[in-house]
């Protein structure tokens, strides 16, 4: 049977589809409320290290495997390429505990509709953050957060009015874009990632602005605890290390 055995890229580098899966690689970056860090990178940890935060966090979680499955942080392995087809970033909403109010740890969904976000609080982040995918320190993408869309997950796009006993307020829902791999922003040329090879994805705010997260009431001192965990998908191909 006749296979695709190679293809040559847009550098002039040959690619052989040798060992090629259709996988992607994740990695995952905690933002409390308050944050004014002008860049946080993923990317840069394997399982058992800890897990990327802003600064006015405390003690931070120990990653596992639903927080990365990169081989070797900040680089590819030695015997590894990755092609980088799409960037999906995936939202969670969580609250750390009032006794230890900076404790990654204690992370949980303490009010209705969390781990959902909310509408308020995405729109937030992609007004004020910019994602970037670097490779050897340059930029290969560079754009506003909501140009990336999840293109998976629940649908979320609803209205929620939690218990009047416990708060009054009524809260919006949403996805990052329609769920659907459609929606999903493919780029014309893959991101090439080679063996040894160093790459991150940075979430950059500029202007540093403190990232408060408020709900649709406005608080101005935003949601008491709130944390955003993000978890980015590199998603294409990838050679598997044969180690």
């Amino acid at each position: 049977m006749e296979t695709i055995t190679q293809f040559r890229l847009p550098n002039g580098s040959v690619t052989r589809l040798v060992d090629w899966v259709d996988k992607p690689i994740y990695s995952t970056l905690e933002i409390l409320t308050g944050a004014t860090d002008r860049k946080i990178s993923a990317f840069t940890y394997n399982v058992g290290e800890p897990v990327p935060a802003t600064a006015n966090a405390g003690t931070r979680r120990t990653s596992t495997e639903i927080d990365t499955n990169v081989d070797v942080g900040g680089a590819a392995a030695s015997t590894e390429e990755i092609l980088v087809y799409a960037i999906k970033p995936e939202y969670f909403e969580l609250q750390l505990a009032a006794a230890t109010p900076t404790d990654m740890t204690t992370a949980s969904a303490a009010i209705g509709g969390q781990p959902a976000p909310r509408s308020s609080v995405l729109s937030e982040l992609h007004l004020r953050l910019k994602m970037k995918l670097l490779i050897s320190q340059k930029a290969y993408v560079d754009a506003g957060l909501g140009y990336f869309n999840t293109g998976f997950g629940s649908m979320t796009n609803a209205m929620l009015k939690q218990s009047a006993a416990t708060d009054a307020n009524v809260r919006s829902y949403a996805t990052a874009g329609l769920p659907s791999q459609e929606a999903v922003r493919t780029f014309a040329v893959p991101h090439h990632v080679g063996g040894t090879e160093k790459y991150q994805v940075v979430l950059i705010n500029p202007a540093g602005t403190p990232l408060v997260f408020n709900d649709e009431q406005l608080t101005p001192t935003g949601i008491a605890r709130c944390v955003y965990r993000i978890r980015i998908y590199l998603d294409g191909m990838r050679k598997r290390p044969t180690a």
